[in-house]
């Protein structure tokens, strides 16, 4: 049931209490689901970028899908094609020795997003 909800939360900030509330299930329960479907490759997690790391840990990550042909709204199917394709380059370049590379998103305290920021060595 949980893999049937996530398509129409894709490419939107995931909230695991929404979910937990639409399942009528624990907290933990629901995240070690999201776990185990990314350990799979079902999905993955963008996280938003922070200097403080402690800041994101806590922070609400984005949600996108392996098979994003299971998305079925053009805009979000979209921003999942670009997503798991820039996911892809910061693997290769990671793997490639290039430094260390990470995906992440910035969202300002006005509601303002940036989809996408590719971070390099900790530096943007």
């Amino acid at each position: 049931m949980l893999a049937d909800l996530l398509p129409e939360r894709v490419a939107s900030v995931l909230s695991l209490n929404s979910l937990r509330e639409d399942l009528s299930l624990a907290h933990d329960t629901v995240k070690m689901w999201i776990d185990a479907l990314s350990s799979v490759y079902y999905c993955f997690l963008v996280s938003p970028w922070s200097r403080r790391i402690s800041r994101t840990v806590r922070s609400e990550k984005k949600l996108y899908l392996f098979d994003f042909l299971a998305v079925e709204d053009d805009g979000r199917r979209l921003e999942n094609i670009v997503a798991l394709h820039l996911l892809k380059a910061c693997q290769f370049w990671t793997d490639s020795a290039a430094g260390e590379f990470n995906l992440h998103f910035i969202r300002t305290r006005d509601g303002q997003e940036i989809d996408f920021l590719i971070v390099r060595d900790g530096r943007p």
